[in-house]
């Protein structure tokens, strides 16, 4: 009797494990995608300069980087990529193909997350969307300002989150498997007669 309940008990505990096991890599994949975009969020804030443009008479994004460096062109590359920069009053100046897919650059959206940065006071507003293709992202946005900080300009970055959902089920059918093993071990324990005593 006693044996069994062992048995029980280590079962649940085996259970109890492996839910915090789970929470704690979903946990970490997702800090880990956060941090990815903070720093990207840093280097496009050493690229960037918004500037007047004396061709258009406009303040332009400029981005200000060594092509011929392999590094920082592909930073730039990616950052620019996936982001969107936009005036106070929507409208946009730059856009990337994957930042109109995730809705990011309709003025309602931009005017909405500038409310948002401006009255919580946070640096970075973060949420999450998924492409048309049903791809999940994560977004970063956030406030930035011209090069005499005059006015505030609208900035918003993506990181796509399909590697994090995708290695998730791998996780899960791992732990199934070791569950399952473990609950089987336990059963097959259970109808072992236990020695007799002398």
């Amino acid at each position: 009797m006693f044996r069994k309940l062992l048995i029980s008990l280590a079962g649940m505990l085996l259970l109890l494990a492996s839910a915090f096991q789970y929470n704690w890599v979903k946990s970490a994949l997702a800090r880990e995608s956060r941090a990815t975009l903070d720093n990207r969020w840093a280097a496009m804030r050493g690229y960037l300069r918004l500037d007047f443009d004396t061709a258009s008479q406009k303040v332009a994004d400029h981005w200000y980087y060594d092509s011929d460096d392999p590094d920082e062109d592909a930073i730039v590359t990616s950052i620019r990529a996936a982001s969107l920069i936009a005036d106070e009053r929507g409208q946009v100046l730059s856009a990337s193909p994957l930042a109109q897919d995730l809705g990011l650059a309709s003025p309602s959206e931009i005017s909405s997350r500038m409310h948002e940065a401006g009255s919580s006071g946070a640096t970075a507003v973060w949420f999450s969307r998924r492409s048309a293709r049903g791809v999940p992202y994560l977004v970063r946005s956030g406030i930035l300002y011209d090069e005499h900080r005059r006015s505030p300009y609208y900035a918003a970055i993506a990181i796509s989150l399909a590697p994090v959902e995708g290695s998730l089920p791998g996780f899960l059918a791992s732990l199934a498997a070791i569950i399952a093993g473990g609950f089987v071990l336990g059963w097959s324990l259970r109808r072992t007669p236990a020695p007799p005593s002398v």
